[in-house]
Formats: C-alpha cells, structure tokens, sequence
C-alpha cells in the first residue's frame, strides 16, 4: 500500500484529485528549490518540510503534507462547472 492514502489526499484539496496533483506539484517544486537554497529567479525563501518523511522523494513528502492537513489548498479551476 501506498502512503499517502489519496483520499487523506484529496479531502484536503476539496475532493478533487485535480486539485490534489496541482498543490502537490507546486508545494514540491518549493520543497525542491528550499533544498537547493535557489529557483530560478535567485535566493529563495520558502519553507522547508513541515513533516518528517522517511522518503527523500519532494512529491511524496509533499504529499504527506498535504495528507496531514499542514498544506490546503484548492486549485480555482476546480470549482469551475458548479457555477453554470
């Protein structure tokens, strides 16, 4: 089995795996660029894991942030088609 469960996962991010993936993938492009001290436009000042996480993978750590309820976040497109 995997962890994070993506139900864990997506309860957090309003039910959408859509979301999910979305906040997942920008909060381990920070969690990459907080272990490399830089991005691409210079210094960076992010904060740095908000779990421990036996895996050194950014994604799966921040997955488990996620998971955790230490990161929330929705993507705006996602509530998109409820309105009409």
């Amino acid at each position: 089995m995997h962890y994070p469960r993506l139900d864990h996962v997506t309860t957090q991010t309003g039910g959408s795996r859509y979301a999910a993936v979305i906040v997942a993938a920008k909060r381990a492009r920070q969690l990459n660029a907080h272990q490399r001290g830089w991005d691409d436009e210079g210094p960076v000042d992010v904060a740095g894991p908000r779990v421990r996480s036996l895996s050194h993978n950014q994604l799966t750590v921040a997955l488990e942030e996620i998971a955790g309820g230490h990161i929330v976040g929705r993507h705006p497109n996602c509530d998109r088609g409820k309105d009409g």
